[in-house]
């Protein structure tokens, strides 16, 4: 599991992106219930991860569900969200 907490977007992204590539080819629950902010970058990381994560996204604040929302990448139930752990 990661847990994420803070702001994210280009120059701390990478805070997430090291551990999914220490442990590729897994399935990883991101808990990002403690993000206060996240942009593009954040996104496109949790969407790039897919060719080798099996990524669950946990406790999505509003903020995040929105930016899903926003670019119909909800719809695409890849990563999967769920609202808990």
């Amino acid at each position: 599991m990661i847990r994420a907490a803070g702001d994210f977007d280009a120059d701390t992204v990478h805070l997430i992106q090291d551990p999914l590539r220490a442990f590729p080819a897994t399935r990883t629950i991101v808990d990002l219930s403690e993000v206060s902010f996240a942009d593009f970058a954040l996104l496109n990381l949790l969407l790039d991860a897919r060719p080798t994560h099996h990524l669950v996204l946990a406790g999505l604040p509003r903020h995040l569900r929105r930016l899903f929302d926003l670019t119909s990448t909800a719809a695409c139930r890849v990563p999967k969200l769920v609202h808990g752990l």
